[in-house]
This record gives structure tokens, sequence and C-alpha cells, in this order.
């Protein structure tokens, strides 16, 4: 009886532990500018993206250190831009020069607020003027694997379904000796 209280005990101890930063405040929504740039993004060129930082997804949020993650899609090759708050309404602004062309993403992390904030796309075109082709290496793998897994659950399905059904009990008697088999 006591060690299920003090199981009991512990686990909302733990509960509360993992609970108390959200409620004292340690989260915060980033909302990116609606449009980056009025020109698509050049290699070689600065690029200056643009967000707000909203404790709560209500209070400004101007004191942060947000720093801004770029990366490019097909390579995995990173860039991480330290942003400058640049309004009292909590708007950050990072500017940063992507050296080659196709399809980046950036995403923002945050010094002192945990957020949770979904890469935002990014098609970087190339120094010629001619835009970059969408880079959609990594959609046909997860569409290959995800249809590898689906035809892989449907054969275990279809094997399980089958150990299941009862088998008629057949007996097979010779033919006997001497007789035509016609």
């Amino acid at each position: 009886m006591i060690r299920r209280l003090a199981a009991a005990v512990a686990a909302l101890a733990l509960l509360l532990t993992l609970t108390v930063p959200v409620l004292a405040g340690g989260w915060a929504e980033i909302v990116a500018d609606a449009q980056t740039t009025t020109e698509p993004p050049v290699e070689g060129q600065p690029l200056e993206v643009g967000f707000v930082v909203l404790q709560h997804g209500q209070t400004p949020a101007g004191w942060e250190t947000a720093t801004v993650h770029f990366t490019n899609v097909s390579t995995g090759q990173t860039m991480d831009v330290t942003a400058t708050n640049d309004r009292p309404d909590g708007h950050f602004v990072a500017t940063a020069t992507l050296p080659v062309a196709g399809a980046w993403t950036w995403k923002v992390t945050l010094k002192d607020l945990a957020s949770e904030q979904a890469p935002v796309a990014l098609t970087v075109n190339p120094a010629t003027g001619q835009a970059a082709a969408a880079e959609t290496v990594g959609l046909p793998i997860i569409a290959v694997l995800a249809l590898v897994v689906l035809i892989g659950a449907v054969a275990a399905f279809a094997i399980a379904w089958r150990a299941r059904r009862p088998r008629p009990d057949v007996t097979v008697s010779p033919a006997p000796r001497g007789a035509d088999p016609a």
C-alpha cells in the first residue's frame, strides 16, 4: 500500500515537473511574415526573412534571442543566422546569403522560450536568372516507403486471416489395387 502511494506521489511530482515550465510562460509562437521578399531569392545574394515572436501566442517577445536555421532540402547543408529585433511588436529579421540554388527551408529556435514552428519552404533561384527546378527528392522516397509499409501490412493481415480460418478435414484414400484409374 505504501509503495503504491509513493509511486503515485512520484508520478504526480514528475508530471508537475514537466508541466510547470509551460504554465510559467515557457513557450512562444513564431509567425513568419506573409512574404519574405518581393523578388525570388537568388543564390549568392542576401536574403532577408522576417517573423514575429509571440509569448503564449499573444505578447510580443522582443527580448528573446532568435536564431534562424536554413537547411538545403536535397543536400542537408545548414546555415544558422542570429536574428535581430527591429520593432517593438516582437518582429525579428535575419539576413543570410544562401550559397546554392534549390529547395531550402528555414526555421526559428529561441534561447529562452520553447516553440514548435513548422519549417518554411523557400526556393532559391540560380544566379543565371532561370527559375530553379522544384526539388522533391524527399516526397517520392516517403511515398515509396509508405507504399511498402502498406503492402506489408496487407500481406501480414492476409496471412493472419488465413491462419485463423479452420481447415476442413479432408482425407485422401489411395485407389484400390488393380482398379482402373479411368
